[in-house]
């Protein structure tokens, strides 16, 4: 999100499950980070850490941004 707007909540989702064998118990985490127009970073939100198996599971992250204009990235 290129210019966000103060107070407005941003999210991000995913699905996500081991490609094979090599990586069931490997761990996934999603994170938006909030920059200012500089590139000044506001913060890092993360997301629990989802520990991958088999079977799809989601994992989800939302940040609430703290100023107008900012930039919010799926990291």
């Amino acid at each position: 999100m290129p210019s966000a707007v103060a107070g407005t909540a941003y999210s991000a989702e995913a699905w996500a499950k081991a490609a094979g064998a090599a990586s069931v118990g490997r761990p996934l985490q999603l994170k938006l980070r909030e920059r200012t127009p500089g590139g000044a970073v506001v913060a890092d939100t993360a997301s629990p850490v989802l520990t991958l198996s088999t079977a799809w599971q989601r994992v989800a992250v939302t940040r609430t941004a703290a100023g107008t204009g900012n930039a919010i990235d799926l990291r």
